[in-house]
């Protein structure tokens, strides 16, 4: 799946995106009309980057953290690559790296839902990084918040364990499902309820994401809710879609 949004302003800056569908989506919404996006719909491991990459000012990979194995594609762009560092932190991706890198890599909340919002969620791995990314954001327009480079950002670790939580709700029959969504909407103003939010994010990112965090800092507080985990294994949303 290929798509391209232009502008007419000189200054526009080209941009190259890859990612699931409903990533990429989210993201055009976010960069505006102002800029110039060329997507490539990442669909499975099989998925070909174009080879003109140089050509474009700024990059994302909005599922890195799923696929790490396209970050030795970026590393010789003199250029700043943005990357989903959720499931894994912005070092464990650079890792993944067996070459020199020129470009510089900036992870990102890049789950569904969080994207498209006032400020995006971001990490560094040096100053230089933090000051190049600086410049773009301005031309973007975007507020960002810097968070420090962990498993789970700062963002995702909570609304996942929020989700988990009400799972467990759920899960001990304290209350329904349609009780608990109308709950915390109403007392936390979120703007939506955990299994609302579970099903917009998807039931395999938050899984996999409180998965990562577990093993990552084995903390019992991120165990996973048998519902949750049945949900996962078995492909299915709370809602019916």
């Amino acid at each position: 799946y290929l798509y391209r949004y232009t502008s007419n302003n000189y200054f526009a800056l080209k941009i190259f995106a890859t990612g699931h569908l409903h990533r990429l989506l989210e993201l055009k919404e976010k960069i505006g009309p102002g800029n110039t996006i060329y997507c490539v719909e990442w669909m499975d491991q099989q998925t070909v980057l174009p080879e003109n990459l140089e050509m474009y000012d700024l990059l994302f990979d909005l599922n890195s953290d799923d696929d790490p194995s396209r970050m030795k594609t970026y590393t010789t762009l003199q250029k700043p690559v943005i990357v989903c560092a959720v499931k894994k932190s912005l070092h464990q991706l650079v890792q993944t790296v067996d070459k020199s890198i020129n470009c510089h890599f900036v992870g990102m909340n890049a789950l569904p839902t969080f994207i498209n919002r006032s400020k995006v969620e971001i990490s560094f791995l040096n100053n230089a990084d933090a000051i190049t990314f600086d410049k773009m954001a301005k031309k973007l327009d975007w507020e960002y918040l810097t968070v420090q480079d962990t498993v789970g950002m700062v963002t995702p670790r909570v609304i996942a364990m929020v989700i988990n939580e009400a799972c467990f709700t759920l899960y001990e029959e304290t209350a329904s499902m349609h009780d608990i969504d109308i709950a915390m909407k109403l007392g936390t103003n979120y703007p939506f309820g955990p299994f609302e939010w579970c099903d917009r994010i998807g039931v395999k990112d938050i899984y996999e994401t409180l998965d990562a965090i577990a093993e990552d800092t084995g903390d019992l507080r991120y165990k996973i809710c048998p519902l949750l985990k049945e949900k996962y294994l078995l492909q299915q949303p709370f809602y019916t879609p």
